[in-house]
């Protein structure tokens, strides 16, 4: 029963949103459907104006908050994209808590090497960094790159940029020797790896 009336609160939400702007609706509904790391952060702002997304928001922290004994893969999902719009809104505090539901979510139903749960740590760790709570940052970046280091190659892009975050939460707590010598092996890894123009090496 608790499933039905969960499944009830989402159709009539999603009705809701699709009443007052249908393109809205349908962005919604796709990012529900496919693997968060499938879709590409361009994609947003391309298919969204600030508008809309600001018309979009409130309907979908309502689904949120209604849904609140949920334990739907769809739930973890809708929490990272909101998460993901309230902080280019810059709601960072409304940032930090959708995504550390997301994460909550997945330290319970993904192991920890996944993917989608190392994903939104990095999204939590980049969310208490701009709210000003870097040791957490840090940590949750060290958890990170300490996984991804046993499971990814060195060349590995997820495993390349969770190390360059790491560096600059170092860098704002004050730990620079720790983010230069992290930034380093970034740059040596980069250098072997990469075109000398190429893209990722000219960010380091």
């Amino acid at each position: 029963e608790s499933k039905n009336a969960v499944a009830t609160t989402w159709m009539v939400s999603f009705e809701k949103i699709r009443d007052i702007d249908r393109n809205v609706a349908d962005i919604l509904s796709f990012m529900l459907q496919i693997e968060p790391k499938s879709i590409p952060q361009s994609l947003l702002p391309e298919l969204s104006s600030k508008v809309q997304t600001r018309t979009y928001l409130p309907h979908a922290l309502r689904i949120l908050q209604r849904a609140g004994a949920g334990d739907m893969e769809e739930r973890y999902e809708l929490s990272f994209w909101v998460g993901r719009c309230l902080q280019v809104e810059g709601r960072i505090k409304e940032a930090v808590r959708c995504f550390e539901e997301c994460w909550r979510w997945g330290s319970r139903h993904f192991a920890e090497e996944h993917p989608d749960r190392l994903a939104s740590q990095h999204k939590l760790a980049g969310a208490y960094e701009s709210n000003g709570q870097i040791r957490k940052a840090v940590a949750l970046l060290k958890q990170v790159v300490a996984v991804e280091e046993r499971t990814l190659a060195e060349d590995h892009p997820s495993r390349l940029a969770s190390q360059h975050a790491l560096a600059g939460a170092y860098k704002s707590n004050g730990q620079i020797k720790k983010a230069v010598a992290l930034l380093e092996q970034v740059v040596a890894v980069k250098e072997r790896m990469l075109a000398e123009e190429h893209p990722l090496r000219l960010a380091s």
